[in-house]
């Protein structure tokens, strides 16, 4: 298991990571350690299918507010490859990544 402070990351991405490790489970997702970002960006990565992911920062983005680009695995006949938001609230951020993670359908998580 990973150690949330052990990393190199803003306050504000460890406080996120921390969050979401406590409602998901750490083994829910994976934190992509290997890509040096910016100390404000992560990436994180479906569990079984490590070409879904997500790249969240707090870059940019107003006080307790959230982006993040979706990623895709790349599919020739689908025209979506990226999907971006900005300035989600920590709420708007779980919705995005229950759907793209599958982290509500792995915990049971009916209404984030």
């Amino acid at each position: 298991m990973l150690n949330i402070w052990s990393l190199k990351k803003h306050t504000t991405v460890k406080h996120l990571l921390l969050l979401l490790e406590n409602e998901f489970g750490s083994d829910s997702f994976l934190i992509d350690t290997e890509i040096l970002l910016d100390e404000k960006a992560v990436y994180l990565e479906h569990r079984e299918e490590r070409s879904m992911r997500a790249y969240i920062f707090t870059l940019w983005q107003s006080k307790d507010r959230y982006g993040v680009h979706l990623e895709f695995p790349f599919d020739i006949s689908s025209k979506v490859f990226l999907e971006s938001y900005e300035n989600l609230s920590y709420t708007g951020l779980k919705k995005v990544l229950c759907d793209h993670l599958d982290l509500c359908q792995r915990h049971r998580i009916f209404n984030p």
